[in-house]
């Protein structure tokens, strides 16, 4: 299916509430994003969505206070969304993200980048109100790369980012359909991809956090190559207890298991860009980043980026 189906008739002006009006959100919900299933928590609460397609670039505004969502890239790939990503602007509320790797909280003025394959889980509170820019990486390499490096990343307010989601606002209370539509759409992903140029790792949680971080990334980069390298050994190597690593981890967002496999993928995907020829087999890559095989290594890095490493390597080969 192609994405743009979704939005062959724009929302506007939908304030649904009540007992009908739910009804309305979910049936409205389920047209503009196919893969999500959604939990409404309190019916006689306000809700309203919206949507555009602008250039091949769905967008979409969702006021969406108490409800639950759920997504697979099961569900993305059945609706032929798998290779899509997305930006989301939280305009108003507060938002929280889970998954296998990590639990992110996004207050107002706060972004995210997430995969439409990937397998989530967002609880939003009250007055929760956000905005969506859908888009593939194909058009241009770049955001192809940044894409897949920063899946994942929270992105707090700055300049950047606040510009992106104005631009997309106001394309959805404004546009007509001209080519200036379109130029305003790319330059909002533009934007947005600016807004992470500074986001390359883990912004840590504070100061204090900083220069035990990079011992971490360190660490695990030193054992890189040993699958049994786990939390407890990292604790151990930071002078921590089991407890404060877990804690110290948490204040962003990530499990220490999880940066650990996040580590090793990132490595694991440096050493596949950096081999554009396919001259080194998958199984070695996979066994020199800690993975017990290449089938492993596979699983693993198409939930996390959603794609096989098999694939990326395949895109990267010279003509």
């Amino acid at each position: 299916m192609r994405l743009g189906v979704m939005f062959s008739a724009p929302f506007r002006d939908r304030s649904l509430g009540g007992p009908g009006g739910e009804a309305a959100f979910l049936s409205d919900t389920r047209r503009i994003f196919p893969n999500l299933s959604v939990e409404c928590h309190e019916g006689a609460v306000s809700r309203s969505v919206e949507g555009r397609e602008i250039g091949g670039f769905p967008i979409a505004r969702v006021a969406s206070p108490h409800i639950s969502v759920h997504t697979s890239r099961h569900s993305a790939a059945r609706y032929g969304m798998a290779e899509r990503f997305k930006f989301y602007w939280q305009l108003s509320g507060a938002m929280r993200l889970e998954d296998a790797e990590r639990s992110v909280c996004l207050s107002a003025g706060d972004a995210i980048l997430l995969s439409l394959s990937s397998t989530y889980r967002l609880d939003l509170g009250q007055e929760a109100c956000g905005l969506i820019l859908m888009f593939s990486p194909t058009p241009r390499s770049s955001w192809g790369e940044a894409a897949y490096r920063h899946h994942g990343r929270k992105i707090g307010m700055n300049g950047a980012s606040v510009a992106a989601s104005a631009t997309i606002a106001a394309l959805l209370a404004h546009a007509r359909g001209s080519r200036t539509d379109a130029l305003a759409v790319r330059s909002a992903l533009e934007l947005a991809f600016a807004a992470l140029e500074d986001e390359e790792g883990i912004a840590p949680a504070s100061p204090a956090s900083s220069g035990s971080l990079r011992r971490a990334v360190l660490l695990v980069e030193e054992h890189i190559s040993d699958p049994h390298y786990g939390p407890e050994q990292l604790a151990a190597d930071l002078g921590w207890s089991r407890r404060t690593l877990y804690n110290r981890f948490a204040e962003l967002g990530l499990t220490p298991a999880g940066f650990i496999r996040r580590q090793r993928l990132r490595s694991a995907r440096a050493d596949i860009l950096g081999d554009p020829a396919g001259e080194q087999e998958l199984g070695v890559i996979a066994l020199r980043n800690g993975f017990t095989d290449s089938s492993s290594l596979s699983h693993a890095f198409k939930a996390a980026y959603g794609i096989p490493p098999s694939r990326l390597r395949l895109g990267r080969k010279p003509l």
